[in-house]
């Protein structure tokens, strides 16, 4: 039997994830840090939890309890379910003053470097932010408002020569404040496959200053404010692995790839005018 086209179509390998990599941040709750999308950086670089094992973070759903109402004869009629919430896990394997802090649910004492722990249970809120980049360089970043300990899946410590000290840490999610009213909230997840072609333009009325523009995660290099059409153009053929791209237009600029790109556009270095930045959208 000949393969049905329904299975030719519909796929696309571009869309598969492998995350090569990642990070994760844990802050206080309630902190002002709330990203907004994937071009996030922590303003606390000291919130990185460090190294984590091959596991990778875990993001678990649990649902709340299920109510069944059934007719007469048994037959069910209705399942419900609470709201329930979600956990996310990882094993620290820094034994920095975040990661033991955090699994002890103590404060770590300055004065040499000791923890006091008094119980096993775990109350403090937490804001965690996890980030992970696939082996196309998209990030998929996750923010959780308010987490707490799981105190039933806290990971024991195993102190051998063949096992690496690790702190087992689960979270569970609840609900932000009025900044961040969610359990988790998500940029990445689905993935972005590209466009052939892209609009530019620059926003604000910059006087000075340079942006960058980004095709696949590589960066250009710096690129003035007032570039021309052949200047972007070939700001964007020099990097590494792109070839034949054009660029035509005056103050919005349109760009035309040879094969589906993603770009991505940093105006941060933009100076003068009002809040100047670079707008770039698929076409």
């Amino acid at each position: 039997m000949a393969k049905p086209a329904y299975m030719e179509t519909g796929v696309d390998a571009d869309l598969a994830r492998l995350i090569k990599d990642g990070a994760i941040f844990i802050r206080e709750v309630g902190t002002s840090d709330v990203p907004t999308g994937t071009s996030w950086t922590p303003s606390d670089a000291s919130t990185q939890l460090g190294y984590y094992s091959d596991d990778g973070y875990v993001l678990t759903p649990v649902p709340g309890d299920e109510t069944n109402l059934t007719g007469h004869n048994g037959d069910p009629l209705i399942s419900e379910a609470a709201p329930g919430w979600w956990t996310v896990g990882f094993s620290g394997l820094e034994g920095n003053e975040l990661a033991t802090a955090t699994y002890f649910d103590v404060e770590v004492d300055p004065s040499d470097g000791s923890v006091t722990v008094t119980k096993a249970s775990a109350s403090k809120r937490y804001d965690v932010v996890t980030a992970g980049l696939d082996q196309k360089d998209r990030l998929i970043l996750v923010h959780y408002p308010n987490v707490q300990l799981d105190n039933s899946s806290r990971e024991a410590i195993t102190f051998n020569r063949t096992t690496l000290l690790a702190y087992g840490i689960t979270f569970k999610t609840f609900k932000g404040g009025a900044s961040a009213p969610y359990h988790f909230k998500s940029w990445g997840f689905v993935a972005e496959t590209g466009s052939l072609e892209w609009t530019s333009e620059i926003t604000g009325t910059p006087t000075g200053g340079t942006y960058t523009l980004s095709v696949d995660g590589v960066a250009s290099a710096a690129i003035a404010y007032d570039a021309n059409a052949t200047a972007v153009q070939s700001a964007l053929n020099a990097i590494a692995g792109v070839t034949g791209a054009t660029v035509t237009g005056t103050t919005t600029k349109t760009i035309t790839f040879t094969s589906a790109r993603m770009l991505t556009a940093d105006g941060s270095s933009l100076t003068g005018g009002s809040s100047p930045a670079v707008v770039v959208t698929p076409a």
